[in-house]
């Protein structure tokens, strides 16, 4: 869509979207909101949206600090949801019917903005820790200019870090930036700098190719923290070794969405009729890639289905409420089949553009222990889970997924 300048696509309509059954999907419907209302990690989160977790994050040494090199840092604190919700928050925001309210309206007077969009805990770490920038006015106002332009504030932040690191290390200077200087912990770049990647202004172009690129320009591609060139999330994979398995397979690139083992090993979600429970969070082991697997696929439903990856009501319920409304008989099993299905099928097509097991890797950088924080000196062993991974999704031994798997998870293959 970018590449054809197209904004947008809207549809509107009168219709109404039929249900098989409405009256049992209206009980499901208020029983999935019961539980949702009762879940501790749900109503945390509508205590102090997402930002919440960022004092958790720091104590586990989730919270990636300086581009992934730091393992604890003081200013950390002044970025805490508690802090942002006391002084800052001006209203909370939900979802249509949902319990949780994990949207929030700030305020940064500083800057003149009485009312702007979040920022969520992402942003928090992309455009606060991972800079060691600790003005949270500063940052509320940075995550508002990249969602005003459209901008992904992950990898806004990596990019920007990259840069703090390129400058730190003599590999840039304000001859190559037009004048612009990127300094761990300067705030006052985060304007200049958004705007010129947004309008691919200046040196703002290169920024706004992401760091692989840029890291690659520069001749130091070891120093871009990104998995098939898409900036790492804010969760260091040193802290949930899990995290790691879910990073290399996502098929877009480093992404928590595809599965968030950070919520399984901290007891936020557990589905023991699927295999999906917490265990100890600094474990590499082949259980470990297999429960991750599992939790992808579970992920890679919600995704489907499109249901908020805070809401999570049991599988029985989204099973009922699925079947009820597309009038279909599936099994718990016919989800996990599908789950893998979806995974197969992305795996396949990244095949053909000539991905391959080697690129089931992390960035360099997390492959180095850290000497303090949360980690412990700790990071995961990727060959042994990965090998639990690939067979518990019916890969080979090298993550390949041949024409054989798809058919075996329904896949019709024309020749």
């Amino acid at each position: 869509m970018g590449s054809k300048n197209l904004k947008a696509i809207a549809v509107r309509g009168t219709g109404t979207v039929p249900g098989d059954n409405p009256k049992r999907l209206a009980d499901i419907s208020a029983e999935i909101y019961d539980r949702t209302s009762e879940d501790m990690a749900a109503q945390a989160i509508r205590m102090a949206g997402t930002a919440g977790y960022l004092d958790m994050a720091a104590m586990y040494g989730d919270l990636p600090i300086r581009n992934f090199q730091v393992g604890e840092w003081e200013g950390a604190g002044n970025l805490s949801g508690v802090r942002m919700t006391e002084e800052y928050l001006v209203r909370s925001r939900a979802c249509f019917k949902c319990p949780i309210a994990c949207g929030r309206e700030t305020r940064a007077p500083q800057h003149g903005l009485d009312r702007v969009d979040g920022p969520e805990y992402e942003t928090l770490g992309a455009l606060g820790a991972m800079l060691q920038i600790d003005d949270l006015e500063a940052v509320i106002q940075a995550g508002h200019l990249c969602n005003t332009f459209g901008l992904d504030t992950i990898s806004t932040g990596g990019t920007l870090a990259l840069a703090c690191e390129l400058f730190e290390r003599g590999l840039l200077d304000t001859t190559e930036t037009d004048g612009m200087t990127f300094r761990y912990g300067d705030a006052q770049m985060l304007p200049q700098a958004i705007e010129a990647i947004a309008r691919k202004d200046g040196f703002g172009e290169r920024l706004a190719e992401g760091s692989q690129r840029l890291a690659s320009e520069v001749g130091v591609p070891e120093l871009a923290v990104t998995v098939r060139g898409l900036e790492m999330p804010m969760h260091d994979p040193r802290a949930f070794h899990g995290q790691a398995v879910a990073y290399v397979l996502s098929p877009r690139g480093a992404c928590h969405m595809q599965g968030d083992m950070y919520s399984v090993d901290t007891g936020q979600i557990e589905l023991a009729e699927i295999g999906i429970a917490p265990g100890e969070r600094l474990e590499s082991s082949d259980a470990k890639g297999r429960t991750t697997a599992r939790q992808m696929i579970w992920r890679a439903l919600y995704n489907a289905i499109n249901l908020c990856q805070f809401q999570n009501p049991g599988s029985d319920l989204v099973l009922e409420a699925l079947n009820s409304i597309a009038g279909w008989e599936l099994t718990l099993d016919d989800l996990i089949t599908t789950g893998k299905r979806i995974l197969a099928v992305k795996r396949w097509i990244n095949q053909q553009r000539g991905s391959t097991g080697e690129d089931d890797r992390l960035p360099v950088l997390l492959s180095k222990p850290l000497d303090s924080g949360g980690t412990l000196g700790s990071v995961p062993d990727m060959d042994i889970m990965l090998a639990g991974a690939y067979d518990e999704l019916g890969w080979d031994e090298d993550g390949f997924v041949s024409e054989k798997a798809l058919r075996a998870l329904g896949v019709r293959m024309e020749s």
